[in-house]
């Protein structure tokens, strides 16, 4: 069985899979403003980065295109 906990935003505690906000950023943009081995939603990550996140940030993975999505992450990955 899955611990759900494991997918718990460090900054907030919304969990990311429910809520439609499991991704994929750069490898740069993790290691500049994420949270190492624990999750974030797209509002706590964008909050670390000092502005919004565009398609750019994200890489071209199945992770951020199929399944559920929030608003948000469809908004910042442009769909």
């Amino acid at each position: 069985m899955v611990d759900m906990n494991r997918f718990n935003c460090v900054g907030c505690g919304v969990n990311t899979s429910e809520n439609g906000e499991y991704y994929m950023v750069t490898n740069n943009i993790w290691r500049l403003f994420g949270a190492g081995n624990g999750m974030l939603c797209i509002g706590c990550l964008e909050k670390n980065m000092g502005r919004k996140l565009d398609h750019y940030d994200f890489l071209n993975v199945p992770v951020n295109y199929l399944g559920h999505r929030s608003h948000r992450l469809r908004n910042r990955l442009g769909n």
